[in-house]
């Protein structure tokens, strides 16, 4: 599964927003899509 770093997590949603370069190089340069699997994290700890 594929990790990614994000600036922040809120642990009281369940629901992450990418967006910019970062949704860019998910979507075309891994070219991820609906239903694949990636981990989010954040430097507090939180895991999505």
């Amino acid at each position: 599964m594929r990790r990614f770093f994000v600036k922040e997590i809120d642990p009281a949603t369940d629901e992450v927003i990418i967006k910019g370069r970062e949704a860019h190089h998910i979507v075309s340069v891994l070219r991820m899509g609906r239903g694949d699997r990636l981990h989010l994290m954040d430097g507090e700890g939180h895991h999505f």
